[in-house]
């Protein structure tokens, strides 16, 4: 969005005192690297004055050791100014509007995050607590709710409410029993393989979610679920944009089509703008990407995710300049 020239508020154009008014906003405006160079330039003027007094005047022997010091000091603070400038007009020329529009409205976004997200959002560990509530033993979800999940384990459970105790724990190795029991089902349930695959992931196991997600849509895909089909290829899409490795990037574009029967859907969404980011081949489609996760967030996604999104989107713009 283009704002008008504050000049343009100040004075009326081609009066008489627009030239002094013009001078004084270039330099309340100029940039603070300038403004740096500027000031230290007329220190500069005033240390070879003093460079002169050295040489010429009895005050020599107070100020000679200091100044060839400073004389260094501030000529290398004027050539930062300078290159601190370059840097500043190239940013501001170049960087995506998208990404300064992005970081403007980071602020109001948060404030959108804070009231709509309990509302429109349901993350995993909604689904996690649903899961744990739907247990119809009150000891055993008292239990869980206290972290005691090998007593609740223990209790006279069947095979889907321990899947649903295990899945509350915190350790890899009840995450792990928790599907060995889901295999053993007649129908090894999708949801549970969903959760799991992202609990993974948030741990920073990227390798093992994928594993587990490829699993659970294998079993969605044999009992003809489509509703898990679609979520599981939304959560491996984002997980195999996640590692940018490029063995993943036809089967996670696949898996974005594939998923956009469910386009409304926050995540949905961001996971296509993720993928588009993270294998993007150029500008635009970086762009493309980030301005999906920005349409995320307006249906409900977290901002953290739109923040993730931008952090990599700066990362592929300048790998692709």
């Amino acid at each position: 969005m283009s704002h008008p020239p504050r000049r343009a508020a100040l004075w009326a154009p081609g009066s008489s005192v627009d030239a002094p008014l013009s001078e004084v906003y270039d330099l309340l405006t100029m940039p603070r690297s300038l403004k740096v160079v500027f000031t230290f330039g007329g220190f500069l003027l005033v240390l070879i004055a003093l460079g002169d007094v050295k040489r010429d005047y009895p005050l020599r022997g107070f100020i000679s050791g200091a100044v060839d010091h400073l004389l260094i000091v501030v000529t290398s603070v004027i050539v930062g100014g300078i290159l601190l400038w370059i840097i500043e007009a190239a940013i501001k020329e170049h960087i995506s509007p998208a990404i300064r529009d992005g970081l403007r409205n980071m602020a109001s976004l948060l404030v959108k995050e804070v009231h709509a997200f309990p509302e429109r959002f349901q993350t995993i560990q909604d689904t996690r607590a649903g899961m744990a509530a739907s247990i119809p033993n009150a000891e055993v979800r008292e239990l869980v709710s206290e972290g005691r999940i090998g007593e609740a384990a223990e209790k006279n459970l069947g095979p889907d409410d321990q899947i649903k105790v295990y899945l509350q724990s915190q350790s890899f190795a009840d995450w792990d029993k928790a599907l060995e029991l889901a295999r053993s089902l007649p129908v090894p349930p999708p949801r549970y393989f969903v959760t799991a695959a992202y609990l993974y992931f948030e741990l920073g196991k990227t390798g093992k979610a994928i594993e587990i997600g490829e699993e659970g849509l294998r079993y969605a895909e044999k009992a003809g679920n489509l509703l898990y089909v679609r979520r599981l290829q939304n959560s491996l899409a984002y997980y195999y944009a996640e590692t940018m490795e490029a063995k993943y990037e036809q089967i996670a574009r696949e898996y974005i089509i594939s998923a956009r029967i469910n386009a409304d859907a926050s995540e949905v969404l961001d996971t296509e703008g993720w993928v588009r980011i993270s294998f993007a081949k150029t500008r635009e489609e970086v762009l493309a990407g980030l301005k999906l996760c920005s349409e995320a967030v307006d249906k409900g996604s977290p901002i953290s995710y739109f923040e993730k999104a931008l952090g990599r989107a700066a990362e592929r713009l300048k790998s692709l300049n």
